[in-house]
């Protein structure tokens, strides 16, 4: 195998897509840290008609060193990665190849935004759940039954159906007009003020 130019995609939150060059398959494991296995999807070429295959290697063992969860990756790939992942691209011959500098760019930039925002309001979400159970809102079944339709349609439909953001909306809905109802003289902007400085104090714990 000969020198490639990849993409680095690190677990956990706070990370960007890092450019790197991998040689063989030690350089792969001493970035993701332990034996590898490949993950596939195909993409097109940032401003052409050109479409190719996408290789991501990540720890085959992942999941059972309960690794954290790489949100860039599994954005990318559709599915639930742990662990650090190496980004190469198939060259066709059963070789890597480089990872074009465009892809590259994208990755870096307009990706990387849609995953910050979208981890943002999952985050969002997650914690104005956990405000309403624990101020008695709503019962920590309903929020369980919502949670884990996300979860079923991550595994099985590689988004959210339109049964699950359904259930999801009308629960936030419950959440919000309970709290306008139960303060009439408090208004939105104060309700949304009263979460998010609830939010701040949970993230800095």
């Amino acid at each position: 195998m000969s020198i490639v130019s990849a993409v680095l995609l690190k677990a956990g939150t706070d990370v960007e897509p890092e450019s790197v060059m991998v040689n063989g398959l030690e350089s792969i494991q001493s970035l993701v840290g332990g034996n590898i296995e490949a993950v596939r999807i195909y993409t097109q070429q940032r401003g052409t008609d050109e479409s190719f295959e996408l290789i991501g290697y990540c720890d085959d063992e992942g999941l059972v060193k309960d690794s954290d969860i790489n949100w860039l990756a599994s954005a990318l790939f559709q599915q639930k990665i742990h662990g650090n992942v190496v980004v190469v691209t198939n060259a066709g011959d059963g070789e890597d190849a480089d990872v074009p500098d465009t892809f590259t760019q994208w990755l870096m930039t307009t990706f990387l935004q849609h995953v910050v925002v979208t981890y943002n309001q999952a985050t969002f979400i997650s914690r104005m759940m956990s405000y309403a159970v624990e101020n008695n809102i709503v019962s920590k079944k309903e929020v369980e039954e919502v949670m884990e339709a996300m979860g079923e349609d991550i595994d099985e439909n590689d988004g959210h159906s339109v049964e699950t953001i359904e259930k999801t909306n009308a629960l936030l809905e419950k959440i919000s007009n309970a709290i306008i109802n139960n303060n009439p003289q408090q208004s939105e902007v104060d309700l949304v003020n009263e979460i998010e400085d609830w939010l701040k104090q949970e993230t800095e714990k």
